[in-house]
């Protein structure tokens, strides 16, 4: 039987969640070929200015796969609505059955686009403390190898000029 999850119950289950872990892993398993991601789906509405799109994938060897529908219909908040909407629904991979509707109303979205972001900001900082640190250390050690001692007061002022990002 399909089992239908309301936003009320996602957001409940939210901070039980590490997102930032799951999307991790999950470009983590994209990066080796162990997922399976189709061509967006989209469809527009002009007329309306609205679009859908549908965004579906499997990680290889999993129970279930997922086919999420996201909606932008940015005139409804003149109509009192919101302007997002959509579901995600969690299929079995193994018989294609519906098991789960996820009501999820664009929250699991802009979630997992913050925890996406999160995981590209910790990745560009890790190599801009790599490169920080490569392109730091032969000036560092020019300083305190070849020039005069007097020429700065205290290794805190030396670490000043070159100081590396936490």
């Amino acid at each position: 039987m399909t089992r239908i999850v309301r936003l009320e119950e996602i957001e409940q289950s939210l901070p039980e969640i590490d997102i930032v872990k799951e999307v991790r892993d999950g470009f983590i398993a994209y990066s080796r070929g162990e997922v399976v991601v189709p061509p967006i789906g989209e469809l527009l509405f002009p007329d309306d200015n609205g679009e859908m799109h549908i965004k579906y994938g499997a990680i290889k060897g999993d129970d279930v796969f997922i086919v999420k529908i996201a909606a932008g219909f940015f005139g409804n908040p003149d109509r009192g609505l919101p302007p997002f909407g959509g579901c995600v629904l969690v299929l079995s991979s193994k018989t294609g059955m519906v098991l789960s509707v996820l009501l999820e109303e664009g929250v699991l979205t802009n979630h997992r686009t913050a925890a996406a972001g999160a995981v590209t900001a910790d990745a560009l900082a890790e190599r801009a403390k790599t490169k920080s640190l490569l392109l730091t250390l032969p000036v560092l050690l020019f300083r305190i190898l070849l020039l005069p001692k007097q020429w700065w007061d205290t290794w805190e002022r030396a670490n000043g000029l070159f100081h590396l990002p936490a």
